[in-house]
């Protein structure tokens, strides 16, 4: 799906910190890691591909199988898709219908990894992210952010930044409270590898970075590499990262799609693009999301409201709200799959 707000989404929505639940006797760990879930041993569905799905009477969300076969009954108010037979998950506060709640991980037996006691998760093939509920430790509200290995121990924190995501392709994006609130990116021992000078700026994805380095209404959008390096101008309105070897970017409030090369390989004439997964990218055209390929021929023609980028075969259908609404799933010969309740 189109994110044509993508860096600004993605700076906004990052507020995680990284938590593979160690038992760290490090005094500089915090507290709630001390609650060490020890990760089960593989079994069960571990090899099952899962599908996120909601119940629409309760409102809750659950896994199902390819089949529509449920797997893990729906249960938590946010259900992200798994990475490494773990997913993000969230449980709200009573009354609470916003983004935030109580996040955690789990695996494909629905065993808790990690407790569902942080402001925030986020996780990439490399790391995971948690925001945890610790106070901040500078009178202006600095978090603090953790950043630990596989095994869940503690590599390294960072106190008195704004934002930080996981680590993507060796490096991870921070924004600090100094030096302006630009961001940058750090290695694994946390040292700056591109210093913080952008005003927006994506992970990295196929070895570049989407940037913007002026603010507001006269903002552009370009790419570099992990050595900082200018590939492509910032002379879009907007754009998504690369996938697949290409990238959707705006000219003139349409979307298109330009190579490594800045070569436009996908005319511009939609309304809005995602990036390509598994060969196939969604597009909208007059109101309305298909389903094109590398080619720009439409596999399934403009006739849904909003369509998410395709995983594991699948492409959840629904509204574009806060979360998709009344969701259900299609492959690419447009057949519906619905769960099994």
């Amino acid at each position: 799906m189109n994110k044509p707000a993508i860096i600004k989404a993605i700076i906004c929505s990052i507020i995680m910190i990284m938590s593979i639940c160690s038992c760290d006797t490090d005094n500089s760990v915090l507290q709630e890691d001390a609650t060490c879930i020890e990760t089960p041993a593989p079994s069960g569905h571990t090899d099952i591909v899962l599908y996120p799905f909601r119940e629409n009477e309760s409102m809750k969300w659950g896994y199902m199988d390819k089949e529509g076969t449920v797997i893990i009954t729906p249960q938590y108010d946010i259900a992200e898709n798994f990475i490494k037979n773990l997913a993000v998950v969230c449980i709200r506060d009573d009354g609470d219908d916003t983004y935030s709640g109580n996040w955690g991980i789990i695996d494909k037996n629905n065993n808790i990894i990690i407790p569902l006691i942080y402001d925030n998760i986020t996780m990439s093939e490399e790391s995971i992210l948690a925001l945890t509920k610790e106070p901040p430790r500078r009178s202006h509200g600095g978090e603090i952010w953790r950043y630990k290995n596989e095994q869940g121990k503690t590599i390294f924190e960072l106190v008195d930044y704004a934002h930080a995501a996981p680590f993507c392709e060796g490096l991870a994006r921070v924004q600090e409270y100094a030096n302006f609130g630009l961001i940058g990116c750090i290695d694994n021992t946390g040292e700056y590898v591109i210093p913080p000078q952008y005003i927006n700026m994506s992970s990295f994805s196929e070895g570049l970075a989407l940037v913007s380095s002026v603010a507001g209404i006269n903002s552009k959008y370009g790419f570099i590499d992990t050595e900082n390096n200018s590939i492509i101008p910032e002379i879009y309105e907007s754009a998504d990262v690369f996938s697949e070897e290409v990238a959707p970017v705006q000219v003139d409030g349409k979307w298109g799609y330009i190579n490594r090369n800045n070569e436009l390989v996908i005319p511009f004439k939609y309304e809005n693009a995602s990036i390509f997964s598994e060969g196939v990218a969604s597009v909208e055209e007059n109101g309305l999301w298909g389903i094109i390929n590398h080619d720009g021929e439409y596999i399934l023609s403009p006739q849904y409201p909003f369509l998410s980028d395709c995983y594991n075969g699948l492409i959840m259908v629904g509204r574009r709200d806060e979360y998709i609404d009344s969701p259900y799933y299609i492959n690419l010969r447009g057949e519906i799959i619905r769960p099994n309740l």
